[in-house]
């Protein structure tokens, strides 16, 4: 089965013969466009900016995609031709560094108002799966400074939001 079953005409059909360019041309027909750059997209308009992404420039797909197989990868490493091309111009330190993806800043939004969102969601429901004493300390220590919770509260938060929701809907 061939994961490309409509693919851009800027891609070359050699693509399809290899699963590894296969698999970059699925990437820059789906999964950029319809998830990263839609996000990107909507980021930057939120707060007025204009993103540029000099790379996806046509010409310069097409350039990509017609290098052979062994000037994208080597070993494990991704991106072999851009990392020879500006080795010298990009520190090691962000060449090195992990991929980063869209992060929410939920430990800082625990630190102000969800904050006290999710206090006032604990105290107006009644029957919990969890000692509220403990999500209440945990909420505390986090606003402290004193340990991160913040992806423990994301989950009791998101549960008792939805509940809090789900019952006005049956009220």
């Amino acid at each position: 089965m061939k994961i490309l079953s409509a693919t851009a005409r800027s891609i070359p059909a050699e693509a399809r013969t290899d699963s590894v360019l296969e698999m970059m041309a699925a990437d820059a027909v789906f999964y950029l466009p319809q998830d990263i750059l839609t996000k990107v997209d909507r980021a930057t308009m939120a707060f007025s900016l204009e993103a540029r992404a000099p790379f996806l420039d046509r010409e310069v797909v097409e350039f990509a995609f017609s290098m052979p197989r062994i000037w994208h990868r080597r070993r494990f490493l991704g991106k072999r031709l851009l990392r020879e091309v500006f080795r010298d111009l990009v520190p090691p330190l962000i060449w090195n560094r992990r991929k980063q993806g869209f992060g929410v800043p939920i430990h800082q939004w625990f630190r102000a108002q969800l904050g006290d969102e999710i206090r006032e969601l604990i105290s107006k429901q009644a029957d919990q799966p969890f000692n509220k004493s403990v999500v209440l300390a945990m909420l505390d220590e986090h606003r402290l400074g004193h340990r991160d919770h913040g992806y423990r509260l994301w989950s009791i938060y998101v549960y008792l939001f939805w509940k809090d929701h789900t019952r006005c809907l049956r009220s």
